[in-house]
């Protein structure tokens, strides 16, 4: 008898192990984003809140529990449950993130970076701020 591709395979605990495998990337996928976040708590200019919105998004696919405590977390909740029934950033969070990437900008021309890397990262934070402003403030 030859052996099954894995695609192919026709074990009954397949399914199973399959969904299982499926929650564990989840779960890993939301511990990372929920990791970024923290980091962004000390770190200035890496956001903290798309982190925790990234990380109750993965949780929402295999990790309930964690997923219903960021909803309900007394400082990030709030943001979460905003982006996720009105995607919408409050109008303080905008201003504050311009405000990061005008003196993130300011520092990259001072440390005279490779004009093409400039270019890039002030392309992407061009971006950045029109794809924000053009959403709905809350």
């Amino acid at each position: 008898m030859a052996l099954k591709t894995f695609r192919g395979c026709r074990h009954p605990l397949w399914p199973e192990m399959k969904k299982s495998v499926y929650i564990t990337l989840w779960k890993l996928a939301a511990a990372s984003a929920f990791a970024l976040g923290i980091v962004g708590v000390f770190v200035p200019g890496l956001p903290t809140v798309p982190f925790m919105i990234l990380a109750a998004w993965a949780a929402s696919k295999g990790w309930p529990k964690f997923e219903a405590w960021l909803l309900n977390h007394a400082h990030y909740g709030h943001h979460i449950r905003s982006w996720r029934d009105k995607r919408a950033i409050p109008k303080r969070a905008k201003i504050y993130a311009t405000a990061m990437m005008l003196v993130s900008t300011l520092l990259l021309i001072a440390a005279e970076l490779n004009p093409w890397a400039l270019t890039v990262i002030l392309m992407v934070m061009a971006g950045t701020l029109i794809w924000m402003w053009r959403t709905a403030s809350s």
